[in-house]
């Protein structure tokens, strides 16, 4: 293991470090020290980390390889043209760095808070994430990617947020935050691209919810608002009213309403026990309701219609289509029943199968 001797590093010509939407942006810059590893299974690294001050503005470079670190800290620390492989972190903390330049190979994060730190050029491949914290984090959405990569989609998506406390004259929150929507959909589709090729039914049912969700929220914020430049070339949000907008938020609010009930159902495809019990209560409430329909008065009268009231609600629910009871309702009102069993047969039909089937090909 090579480190190199410590360099201080001048702040950019701007005296900012980083842009002002990440949220690790600090003016003035830090001044760094330059920390370059070369390290191939060595004990120093590790111990560097579990110093009592940890690391503390520097810029790091360099590689590592089969490196457990434990108990260490980030702080303001850049990584840069850095690269792991094989390593294992334990209760470390990052706290406001940047990722400007890594690639991290089959590594391990265990119990490790991310805290208002910005990823820019970052590559994850084969790693894990395992009871980590996400806060106030900032990414590019063009260039972290995750290739067979564990990680909670809805703790990192839900972390993302845009630095809104150094905004420039020409720009606005709200062109800001509707940016932002954008870049947690394009992020939750690579995260659950790279959980679905992992076995963790859990983590890739929520990542599925996460990308679903966020590509919806952005697709409403895109009918409703447009962002331009306004005659001071201020970057501004704008409210669509142009009818056809006024339909695509109704239809996408509607696709959620429908997302959300099927997800409560299915518990996001992780329970088909859960759809299979919603289909029964169908056709039981509807036995229900048959019997009580046929029923001319008394309770034996009820319970004697109720095996034959089952087989016709169970006939609706799963075949209403081959059914002897669809082209012959006994009244307008068994035919309205008939028609809600139907549909609601039908949608938990569909539920049922979609969720053994996510529970197959997983």
């Amino acid at each position: 293991m090579k480190f190199m001797a410590d360099k201080q590093m001048t702040a950019n010509q701007t005296g900012e470090w980083g842009q002002f939407w990440e949220a690790s942006y600090l003016s003035p810059s830090p001044q760094f020290m330059a920390w370059q590893i070369d390290l191939d299974g060595q004990p120093g690294f590790a111990d560097e980390l579990r110093s009592a001050t940890g690391r503390r503005h520097s810029c790091i470079s360099g590689a590592a390889h089969a490196a457990n670190v434990s108990n260490g800290t980030f702080d303001e620390c850049e990584f840069r043209h850095f690269s792991l492989e094989k390593c294992s972190f334990t209760s470390v903390i990052f706290e406001r760095c940047r990722f400007t330049s890594a690639t991290f190979n089959s590594v391990k994060f265990s119990k490790c808070t991310f805290s208002k730190s910005h990823f820019l050029h970052v590559h994850f491949h084969e790693c894990q994430f395992i009871d980590c914290q996400f806060i106030n984090l900032s990414a590019s959405a063009e260039h972290l990617s995750f290739g067979s990569t564990s990680i909670p989609a809805r703790a990192f998506i839900g972390a993302l947020m845009t630095n809104v406390e150094a905004l420039p004259p020409t720009y606005t929150e709200d062109h800001q935050q509707h940016r932002l929507l954008r870049d947690k959909a394009n992020l939750a589709w690579r995260i659950f691209s790279s959980n679905e090729r992992n076995g963790d039914i859990d983590l890739h049912s929520e990542a599925y919810r996460e990308f679903l969700l966020q590509d919806l929220k952005w697709r409403i914020a895109n009918a409703a608002y447009v962002t331009r430049m306004d005659s001071k070339s201020v970057r501004i949000r704008e409210k669509r009213r142009e009818f056809k907008y006024l339909l695509s938020r109704f239809r996408y609010k509607t696709d959620k309403a429908f997302l959300m009930l099927a997800g409560l159902i299915t518990d996001w495809g992780r329970s088909p026990a859960r759809a299979f019990a919603g289909l029964f209560a169908v056709i039981a409430g509807f036995s229900v309701a048959y019997a009580w329909l046929a029923t001319s008065g008394g309770w034996q009268d009820f319970f004697g219609s109720l095996p034959t009231a089952f087989v016709k609600s169970f006939s609706n629910t799963l075949v209403f289509g081959y059914s002897v009871y669809a082209t012959n309702p006994q009244s307008d009102l068994d035919g309205i029943l008939m028609a809600l069993n139907a549909g609601l047969g039908l949608l938990w039909y569909s539920l049922v199968i979609g969720a053994l089937a996510q529970r197959a090909v997983r």
